[in-house]
């Protein structure tokens, strides 16, 4: 992802229900070019399931959701 100004980025992993697996990143980041990865793990570090996920990106007024696979 890319930001044109410092902004507050927060970026999530839900499952299938909304629920939150995971909270990647919850910081002010400085303007830029950036890369993120998930390991398939959640919050407590045991590796997730199979199947149908979603990340949500928010930045600044900026909000976003997509679907992913993830296959093991």
């Amino acid at each position: 992802y890319s930001l044109p100004k410092k902004t507050d980025v927060k970026i999530t992993i839900h499952d299938i229900n909304g629920r939150i697996v995971r909270t990647l990143l919850n910081e002010t980041q400085d303007v830029g070019n950036k890369l993120i990865t998930w390991n398939a793990r959640n919050e407590t570090g045991v590796l997730v399931a199979t199947g149908i996920y979603f990340y949500k990106i928010e930045a600044g007024d900026f909000r976003q959701t997509k679907k992913m696979v993830l296959l093991k």
